[in-house]
């Protein structure tokens, strides 16, 4: 069921876990049976049998959020409840947050109405349209199938000054501590301010995440263009946008479009692989159509699958693959270690590679080792320790 307002038609496909640095082929086939779409609930409750996601008719927020794979309510309150303020920064109005902003808050956003957008078997979609003044927040609620996380995928008008908006996840936790992705690692920050430096830290910067957890679960708000946080012990708070008049009285005015998610997970975010589902929300599988025929049982082989890079399975993640500076004939692989632990990479590729060693960040080696091929059978194998950054020299 399509609001006729929202998008153009799309096909949505459930692929099969896709090769790292590679490629999956699927070949569509047309299918002449008929088959009726199924109906939307008449509530507004998404389900995949990981999460049940249920929304506040009245207001749009998310009334209840319950963990399947543990029967836990992971909601205190509603939440990705929209809040806004009045702000007019502190020192410089672009830059800075001010320290009482909370104490000025602005009515609340009004409903104006709640569409189904898709109800099938790869996804579950619940369109949300709400109005602040003179600005409208068009958000969907996704749910896609065999994920246990639940999408915002948000377009919005904004027209206002000097507000500062906010999206609030109250959770069922009461956690010391909130984790924030950084450059190349993560880091701890108390949720009670216990010295004047950390009241002074009432917002604070995350890459791709933020984390509460507390003993063996927790929550994750995943973000690709959105960086601003703050936390309590019991809630995690995303910023969303805010309308500085200076230097720029026009910042932030106009259309904007934006994603984050919201992931309940067991056990701690190394465990829950939060890094690795923020990574897949800001780089997803990119599609590319092309015509052709299914292969038959009697042609030649072919490869519906295949790695160009595989380094096995840990926790470094890939940050660049270039150009060598001084070496036209090779290429510099660098990433880091990112949950705090000690991991080895197997590193292989089906590219016609060798591995010439580690290399410092002037891309210089420490050694002459002999060049091992990285096509053959046996990976070759670098140790990195926790939190490492890692730049790996490999040749044509």
């Amino acid at each position: 069921m399509v609001d006729p307002q929202a998008q153009a038609a799309a096909l949505l496909i459930a692929a099969p876990a896709i090769p790292p640095l590679g490629y999956g082929v699927l070949w569509l086939v047309a299918d002449d049976t008929e088959a009726n779409p199924p109906l939307p609930p008449v509530d507004w409750v998404l389900d995949n049998g990981y999460l049940r996601v249920s929304l506040d008719e009245a207001t749009g927020d998310i009334a209840s959020l319950i963990d399947l794979r543990s029967h836990t309510e992971v909601l205190s309150g509603p939440g990705n409840q929209l809040q806004a303020f009045a702000d007019q920064g502190q020192y410089w109005d672009a830059w800075n947050l001010d320290p009482d902003y909370r104490h000025h808050p602005l009515p609340e956003f009004q409903l104006e109405r709640l569409t189904w957008l898709e109800y099938g078997p790869c996804r579950q979609t619940i369109r949300v349209v709400r109005r602040f003044r003179q600005s409208t927040f068009v958000q969907d609620y996704s749910l896609d199938a065999e994920a246990a996380l639940v999408v915002i995928r948000s377009q919005v008008d904004w027209q206002e000054d000097q507000v500062l908006v906010k999206a609030a996840f109250p959770c069922t936790l009461n956690a010391a501590q909130a984790t924030y992705e950084i450059p190349f690692g993560a880091i701890d920050r108390p949720t009670v301010p216990q010295t004047p430096r950390d009241q002074a830290r009432w917002e604070v910067p995350a890459l791709g995440w933020a984390d509460l957890s507390q003993g063996d679960r927790g929550l994750s708000i995943i973000t690709d263009y959105k960086h601003g946080f703050d936390a309590r012990p019991d809630q995690l708070r995303l910023t969303l946008l805010k309308s500085p008049l200076w230097p720029d009285p026009q910042a932030d005015r106009g259309a904007h479009q934006f994603t984050y998610a919201l992931y309940p997970h067991s056990q701690s975010w190394q465990a829950a692989n939060t890094v690795q589902l923020a990574r897949n929300l800001s780089l997803p599988l990119r599609p590319w159509l092309v015509k052709g025929q299914p292969p038959s049982s009697t042609s030649a082989p072919h490869h519906s699958a295949a790695s160009f890079f595989n380094l096995g399975d840990n926790s470094f993640v890939i940050t660049a693959l270039k150009p060598s500076e001084d070496y036209p004939q090779r290429f510099i692989l660098r990433g880091y270690e990112s949950r705090g632990e000690s991991c080895s990479l197997m590193v292989q590729s089906t590219l016609p590679l060798s591995y010439q060693g580690e290399v410092n960040l002037l891309e210089e080696l420490a050694s002459d080792p002999p060049a091992q091929i990285l096509a053959g059978d046996q990976p070759v194998e670098v140790r990195v320790k926790p939190w490492q950054v890692v730049s790996l020299s490999l040749a044509l």
